[in-house]
């Protein structure tokens, strides 16, 4: 319950101050201290704490188990849609709310797209995020809220609080 809750904003903020701060050192060192560092610290502590007020194991606390069948044929079957929504989505997003070209054009983050292998790209953009941030997110975080015994009031205050870390605070404030 408000073990978890607490974790959930500890989380949130560590994503949102402190992992830019780490990323403004060096971009893609930056990213690495985030996903192999912050990410699993956040992970252990908060999963410390979830571990022993739930009395269970690491693998239940993080949410290790393997996924039946019908997932993966659930997942083929999504992923079209999602990539359409997704291309739907940052659309909309960018006529609401719109990144500057300039902006987009001088940044780090477009010079580190241009250099980059594309492995490299995969690995610090789609696998250790994915990797590490559901390890947190689902795992101890979820974890401690679902012990309120309400499931969907926790996996709506994990989604939250999932899409919180992601946002891009600049696009809060108009400028």
């Amino acid at each position: 319950g408000s073990h978890a809750l607490r974790w959930c904003f500890v989380v949130t903020l560590a994503l949102l101050i402190v992992a830019p701060r780490i990323q403004a050192w060096r971009l893609e060192e930056g990213l690495l201290l985030t996903f192999l560092g912050l990410l699993p610290l956040c992970t252990w502590l908060a999963g410390r704490g979830a571990r022993r007020i739930g009395r269970t194991s690491w693998s239940s606390v993080l949410s290790l188990e393997s996924p039946r069948p019908a997932h993966f044929l659930g997942t083929l079957l999504l992923v079209p849609g999602l990539v359409q929504l997704a291309h739907w989505y940052a659309g909309a997003q960018q006529g609401f709310l719109p990144l500057p070209r300039s902006a987009l054009r001088a940044s780090e983050l477009a010079l580190l797209f241009e250099s980059l292998p594309a492995w490299k790209l995969c690995l610090y953009f789609a696998l250790l995020p994915g990797l590490f941030e559901e390890l947190c997110f689902r795992g101890p975080l979820l974890f401690g809220l679902r012990a309120s015994g309400r499931p969907w009031r926790s996996l709506l205050v994990q989604a939250a609080f999932f899409g919180a870390a992601h946002a891009a605070l600049w696009r809060l404030l108009p400028t």
